[in-house]
């Protein structure tokens, strides 16, 4: 697979088995390994055969590519299309949207953990952001924005939902740093009425 999201796709007959396969580069898991595999026991999968929908898993450790991944199962014919996305890649991901210093871009799942963070250790960890306002109404469908002072830094917050998954994506950045443009202006325009 070249898709840096995408860790797996498998085609899934109806009986649940993986029939095909392709695995991203690297993956520690040898592709034959994956045919043949019963997927029946992964709840998304499970969800999507029984009711023939589009169904996003919550976030797991792949036994099909050994990683921490969320993934979509597709109906496809008698069968499924499962495919994994891959978390570390979404980490890279926020980190480059967060690339003037001060932004914070995190992406949360329906429970409100981490899956997505410039840290990528933090996204490993899954630690929740549940407790903070804006993210839960952002995982109740809902955009909302509050400031607040987190690990000691006074920040605005704002979450926005994702509709098709349920996740959220929460967006910090220090109070200091967007109030320093006002600031300055401020100082420039008190010295020229000064002068």
């Amino acid at each position: 697979l070249t898709d840096r999201f995408l860790q797996g796709v498998f085609s899934v007959d109806a009986g649940g088995r993986v029939v095909a396969a392709a695995l991203a580069s690297g993956t520690a898991r040898e592709l034959d390994d994956t045919i043949g595999l019963d997927l029946t026991g992964q709840p998304h999968v499970a969800q999507a055969r029984a009711q023939r929908r589009s169904v996003w898993s919550e976030t797991f450790l792949s036994t099909l590519t050994g990683e921490l991944t969320a993934g979509l199962a597709l109906p496809a014919g008698d069968g499924l299309l499962v495919l994994e996305l891959s978390l570390s890649a979404l980490s890279r991901s926020v980190t480059e949207l967060a690339q003037d210093g001060g932004t914070q871009v995190v992406i949360v799942d329906r429970a409100g953990r981490v899956i997505a963070h410039p840290d990528a250790r933090q996204a490993r960890q899954q630690v929740s952001l549940q407790p903070l306002a804006p993210v839960q109404a952002a995982l109740a469908g809902t955009e909302a924005s509050a400031r607040i002072v987190r690990d000691g830094v006074d920040e605005l917050v704002h979450a926005l939902p994702v509709a098709p998954i349920g996740w959220a994506v929460v967006v910090a950045q220090p109070v200091s740093s967007v109030m320093a443009p006002l600031r300055r202006v401020g100082g420039a325009v008190a010295g020229l009425l000064a002068l």
